[in-house]
This record gives C-alpha cells, structure tokens and sequence, in this order.
C-alpha cells in the first residue's frame, strides 16, 4: 500500500473515531425519513422512502429499519463529502442506488445488520464502500467501480466483524478492497460463489467446493486475495453467479412406443412389434446439449448399468429417442437417465412404477364362434351349438338347431373373449375358464342380454370380476360411426377394440362383430370369430375371409383395470317402434325426436345409436332389425325424463340398466304401447350412492291412460268397443274431476293471498287442505271402479293379461300420485 494511501486512511479513522458527522454542511444533506416527501414518496406503513428524482446532495439516514430505494435515481456529490451516511444505525436497506462523485460513497459508521443491494458506487474519491466499526452488514448484487483509492474498505481500532459480501462487480478501483476489520466473509460458499473481479488472474478449468472436479463452474480455482482477506471463490464473468454451475440435466415425458414413433405402449401393455422406441423430453439448465440412456432388461433380469443404449445428442429441451430393434417375445422393463455434453448425468429413473412390467410381446388369441382350429377344434366343437340365451331370437335363429345357438349369434360374446383373455382375464368371477361357452352362461344367468337378444357390453364388469372382487376389464362405451381417431387412439394404447360390422349375406344385411388388434398403414390387422381366416380389414374374399372394405358403423370401446368397478352408467335399450329422448338433470338431451326429426347430442360422453343381432351363416337370409340404445357415462345424480316417442303403432320393451360408484347396478324391463307422435314418459332417480337404488317408474296422467285405453282397442288387446268406451268414460270423469280440483286449488290460493288477516288467512289454507283431500278421496275412488270395470272384462275375455298389466298400472300410479 503506498503512502498517500496510508495516510487517507489514518486520517479517516481518526476522522471517524472523533467526530462522525457529515463532511457537508446540513444545507446540501437530504436528512431520511424527515426529507423525504420532498425528493420522493414516503410510506410511513413500511418505512420506505421512493426517491422521484435525482439528487445533487447527500443523504443521511438518521432512524433505524429505514428503507431507502433510490428508484434507479442518481446521489451525485460535489466532489466531496459522503453520499450516503448511516451513523449507529441498524436494520437499515439501501437498494437501486446511484451514487457518484463524493470522497466516500456510502459510510457506515458502528451500524450494523443493514443492507446495501442493487447500486453502482462509481466515480468516487477515496472509498467505494466504507464500514467503519460496522458488524453483520450484507453488501450484494452491487456495483463498485473506478473508485479512486479503493471499492471497498473494512476497519476499526477495535474489531468489529461478520459483514458478508458476496455477488458484487469490483471493477477498475485503485484497491479492489482492503480489509482492516476482520473476520468478515467475502463470499456466500459454494456453489453461491463471491464477487467478480476485473483484476482477477485465475482460470476455470475445476469445480465442486474443493475446486478439484473436473468441469468448469464459472468460479476461479483459486482464492482472490486483498488486503486483509480473500474470497475463496471469485467468479470469472462479471455477474457470473447469474450463470449457475454445471448441473446435471433431466427429462420428463418419458414413454415407450411402436416403431412408428408414434403409438404409445402402455405401461404393462402389449405390443405386436419386435421393435420398441423410447423417447424422453431432455432438459439441460446450463442449456448444454443432452442424450438420452436407456437400460432395457428382461423382467427376470436385474439392472447392473452394462448394455446401456443411448440417443445422439439434441438441443436441451427436444426430445430425444432410441430405437430398440430385434426383441423377442416376452416381457421387458427398462430404466432411463440423462447426461449432458460436459459428462453430467441424472439419476436412473425406472419407467413408470418400480418393479412393473413394462411392456409385453404377444398376440391377441383368436377363438371363434363355429368349429374352427381356434383356439382348437375339441373347443368349439364343445360350444358352436350351444342354446345362445334363452335361445329365441328370431334375428338370428339356427333354422338346423332349431334355437338361437352361439353359432348364430355369438359373434359379440366371442369378441369380449378375446378382449378378455388379451388382458390377463382367462378366468371369470366364478372361477371358470374365460371362453364363449361360459360367458354364455354367466350372461344368460345374470340378465346378461337385452330382449332383442344383444349382449350388455356393461355387464364384462361383472363377470370379469377377482377372487377379491376387482373388475379387471369395463366397458368404455360404443361410437356409432366410422371413428377411426378414436380407433387408432385404443390400437396405439394397445386397446384392442370391437367393431360393428354389417356385411352381405346371400343379399341381405346381417350385423355382425369383430375384433380389431392393430393399425397399419392402409388398414387395420382384426380377428373375426365368424371367417376366422380374415387377417385384415380389406381383404379378398376367401374360404373363411370376409372382406370389410377397410370399412366399420362403430366401436365398443373397453380396456384393462383392477378396480371394484367400471364407469358409473345409465344404459337403455328400446325394441319397438318407436324412438328413445333422455333429458338430463341439467336439462341436456340425447336420443331422437321423430316427431320434429331432430336428434340430440348434449350429454357429455353420452351415446344415442343403434345395434342389431346377425346371424353370419343363415340358410334362409333375413335383414337384420336394429334396436335403439342409449349409454351415458358418469350420470349426474338427480332425475332423467326418458321419452319414448312411437313412430307407428305398436308394443314396447324398454329395458334400463345403471351402474353406481359401487359397480352395483340396477335393471329393469318395462313395457307399453305407443302410436305415432304419442309419448310416453319415464322418469330415472340416478343415485351413484352405493347401496341405494336407482328407480325407474313410468310418470302417467289421465290422458295418457286414456291414449293406453285407445291403443290397446287398436291393437286387438280389448276386443269390444263397448268395454273401450266404459273405460274411456270412467277415465274422463276422473279428468274433470282432477281439473275441477286444481282450478279451485288455485282459487284458494288466490284468497289466501289476498287475505291480510292471519286467522282468515289460516282457515282458508285448512279449507283448501280438507278440499283437496275430499277431491282426491273422489277421484280415487272413480279410478278403483276404472280398474274395478277392467278386471271385470278381463275375467269376460275382453281385456287380454297384457292390456290388464297396463292400464291398472296406469290407474294405480295416478292414484298413488294424487
């Protein structure tokens, strides 16, 4: 240290020890908080001062827990004095300061615990910084720079220490700094690092809190030394610590796919490729380049870290992918990390859950519904004749067998089994084997099929079951159009899926169902249960191949889980003629009006459409008839109004099934009569609540009764117009009754409002009460002697047992909702 410098300082300790008060006259000193609001804004709330505008004077804090926040603003001196001066002050902040052209920049004299952050000290005479008897003061992320004697100086005759000063730039000061109070720290450890410096002649070629493994930090390897002290770990870059260290990379979005880069396998899924692909989204924070590893074993195997497989280098933030070629059948896990260019590498991270299979080689097995090689002829023979349900469904009977047979009909059931033993589920919840012949048995035993004879997709919950009572396969849901997105998305998640087909057999349209288990190019790869020789969606017709012309009306959507059940679910099935119309809770509608041709879709994930049963081999062809079907997933709780619509005259058969939370379901079998543009109106109380009930009733007014009475007369059920017209007659005296009651209900209601004297008032609400009582006990009893008349000409062989059903159901319902 020459000289001058010696005697600079000398004559400041002295200075400081006997007199610490501003060099400059009071005039040219701003005095904080009482000046404030003269250069700025004071928030007495927080003890702030904002400065508004440059200052040509200094600034003396002179009260503790102060905040000065120069706002970008320059403290510019006469060439003199100090700019910012806090005498015994503490818990004071000083931040966005430029302060200029004084002997000291900012002085801190026996203060302690304050902050200076985020200011440049420049062009200063003597001292950037100078802490004189000043302890536990963080000076960080400023800027100290062409000081004439030094950036920053720390002293005092009896020592006083702990001041931390890190992420500073000292730059082109005569003294970086000079430290006579000690021990202060003039860094924040590692890997926050110290303080840049311009002189700074160390090079980077190490890191780590050593400085001794290999690859740059950012940080010197050695210490920089001053006057009374050093920083141990000085940057290389002017505000280097705003470039972080080299860290290791990472990833996310890890996944395995086909070879076409684009379909996904599932975690424990099911590919048909011996060709997988692992892609990862790789990240870097240094932004260095990254690579991908991957260490794929056999399940049976461990991981050991040899055989490693890895990816080029790409850009940090794209992905990154490997391709595995040559697998053979069998089951696989795998694990992955990342590392960067500079050899940093993250930890292994095994592919979905530790432990799990990952993914699986194989096929879909094929069984058939006729004798067949598959899965063996001793198989089918034991099944292909078997009663199919109740065995009487006219779409598709056997005419040799003379019944409906598995034969004839059992193309859908023999499609869930395959789905079925595709995922793991080769027994069923009775602990038989998976296969046509006992499905058809389970289904048949548990009210498995609708009326018209079609499977209840639904009902693969069930049957699917554990031994712990866990469904291992549920039913997603149908799409009643060629929906080949929705298609691909199942085959890439390796969801095989059933299609609704409809094909030409000897001229006539038969609906039939298939399997389809993977996508190509051009086409989809499937298994029929009928022409079991068909490979492909297009395909020459052939013995046993049918050829679909790359062509499908709809899907049946399922896939694998280990759940107690599957999607809570409202499902209808309407045989008649006649249209289904569902309003939700909400109000929402799906289904069709066919009085004003207008077909409703507003239910989220709700399906209006139509299915039919084919036989795929019949002597005598006939076209397939199609029932109306309804499915809505996660019903809202609360009431459905169904409609049933008729488009001609005729019989109905609603059949209703409900899924609760539980996977407890509900079901019921309804019938009635309808006309064209007559309606008839149910009413669902979906409750997901396991253990109570969904119910299902029909809602009946006089008028409808009446419309039953007439078309039941239409359609033979009441063979004498006589007994038409007594009943018709009792019906309507029971409507002028019902009407008579509520016009005087609503003059009642008048009165009473009318009324402003509580006791009238009270007497006329028990009035209407003992009114409406005496009007129902009327009407009932007009109503007993309508179902009175009823049985009556029944036992006369008027009134057949399907029109007796009816109408005192009719009469029952509105009598009990009077």
């Amino acid at each position: 240290m020459n000289n001058k410098l010696i005697t600079i300082i000398l004559l400041n300790i002295g200075l400081f020890l006997i007199t610490p008060l501003s060099i400059l006259a009071e005039e040219e000193t701003l005095f904080l908080p009482a000046d404030c609001s003269t250069y700025g804004i004071w928030d007495a709330g927080n003890q702030t001062c904002t400065l508004t505008q440059d200052l040509t004077k200094a600034v003396e804090i002179t009260a503790d827990n102060i905040t000065l926040d120069c706002n970008g603003h320059s403290i510019t001196g006469p060439g003199s004095g100090r700019g910012i001066y806090l005498n015994t002050k503490q818990g004071v902040i000083i931040k966005k300061c430029l302060v200029n052209n004084f002997n000291l920049g900012i002085d801190l004299f026996d203060s302690s615990n304050n902050q200076i952050t985020e200011s440049d000290i420049f062009n200063n005479n003597f001292f950037g910084f100078s802490l004189m008897c000043s302890s536990n003061n963080i000076i960080a992320e400023n800027s100290i720079f062409e000081n004439g004697e030094i950036g920053l100086y720390l002293a005092c005759l009896i020592p006083t220490s702990n001041n931390l000063i890190y992420h500073n730039n000292f730059i082109n000061n005569e003294e970086q700094i000079v430290d006579e109070d000690y021990p202060n720290s003039f860094d924040n450890g590692y890997p926050a690092g110290g303080n840049y410096y311009d002189d700074y002649a160390g090079i980077d070629l190490y890191s780590g809190p050593d400085q001794e493994e290999p690859g740059p930090d950012g940080i010197g390897d050695t210490p920089y030394v001053f006057a009374g002290g050093q920083d141990n770990y000085p940057f290389m870059e002017e505000s280097g610590w705003t470039v972080p260290v080299n860290q290791p990379p990472t990833f996310f979005n890890l996944n395995q796919y086909k070879s076409d880069i684009q379909t996904e396998i599932v975690e424990g899924g099911i590919t048909t490729e011996s060709t997988v692909v692992f892609k990862a989204t790789v990240s870097d924070p240094d932004n260095d380049q990254v690579k991908l590893q991957i260490e794929l074993k056999e399940f049976n195997q461990s991981f050991n870290e040899t055989s490693l497989v890895e990816s080029g280098f790409v850009l940090s933030g794209q992905q990154a992918q490997i391709t595995r070629y040559g697998l053979v059948e069998g089951q696989y896990h795998w694990r992955a990390r990342a590392a960067d260019a500079r050899g940093a590498v993250s930890d292994w991270q095994e592919f979905g859950t530790a432990g799990n299979v990952d993914f699986e080689v194989k096929l879909v097995p094929l069984y058939t519904q006729i004798i067949s090689p598959y899965p063996s002829i001793e198989e089918t023979d034991l099944w292909d004749d078997l009663r199919y349900g109740t065995g009487n469904y006219p779409e598709c009977r056997d005419s040799q067998l003379g019944y409906s047979a598995i034969r004839s009909c059992g193309c859908a059931i023999t499609s869930e089994v395959m789905i079925l033993r595709f995922h793991g589920v080769t027994t069923d919840v009775d602990g038989n084997d998976v296969n046509p012949q006992t499905f058809n048995e389970w289904l048949t035993n548990n009210s498995g099929y609708w009326p018209d004879g079609g499977a209840k997709w639904e009902k693969i919950q069930e049957y699917s079951r554990d031994e712990f009572g866990f469904a291992r396969v549920v039913y997603d849901g149908p799409v009643n159009y060629k929906d080949n997105a929705t298609l691909d998305l199942y085959l890439n998640g390796l969801l095989p899926v059933i299609l609704y087909q409809k094909v030409l057999v000897q001229g006539e349209s038969t609906s039939h169902f298939i399997v389809a288990d993977g996508k190509l190019a051009t086409t989809h790869t499937i298994k029929d249960p009928a022409w079991y020789n068909t490979k492909y969606l297009t395909q020459a017709v052939d013995s046993y191949v049918q050829n679909y012309n790359n062509y499908f009306y709809g899907l049946r959507l399922f896939h694998p889980t280990l759940a107690l059940r599957g999607v809570d679910s409202i499902s209808l099935n309407l045989a008649s003629p006649a249209e289904l119309l569902v309003t939700d809770p909400q109000g929402r509608k799906l289904g069709k009006d066919p009085i004003n041709d207008i077909e409703y879709n507003e239910i989220p994930g709700g399906s209006y459409y139509l299915e039919g049963i084919g036989n795929p081999f019949p002597e005598i062809p006939a076209p397939t008839k199609e029932s109306k079907f309804i499915w809505i997933p996660d019903p809202l709780e609360g009431e459905y109004n169904i409609q049933i619509i008729g488009t001609e005259l005729g019989e109905y058969t609603l059949d209703f099934l409900a899924y609760n939370e539980a996977g407890e379901s509900t079901s019921a079998t309804l019938k009635g009569v309808t006309d064209a543009e007559v309606t008839s109106n149910y009413s669902v109380n979906y409750t997901s609540i396991p253990g109570e009930i969904t119910e299902i009733e029909r809602v009946v007014t006089i008028e409808d009764a009446v419309g039953d009475v007439e078309m039941s007369y239409e359609l033979g059920w009441i063979t004498k117009k006589f007994v038409k017209d007594i009943l018709i007659v009792k019906l309507k005296v029971a409507q002028l009754l019902e009407e008579q009651k509520e016009k005087q209900l609503e003059h009642f209601d008048k009165l009473i409002e009318k009324a402003k004297n509580p006791i009238v008032r009270q007497e006329l609400e028990k009035a209407k009460e003992e009114y409406e009582k005496r009007m129902n006990k009327v009407i009932t009893r007009t109503l007993e002697l309508f179902i009175k008349e009823v049985r009556f000409y029944t036992n006369k062989g008027y009134i057949t047992e399907k029109a007796l059903e009816l109408l005192i159901e009719d009469a029952q319902y509105i009598i009990e909702h009077l």
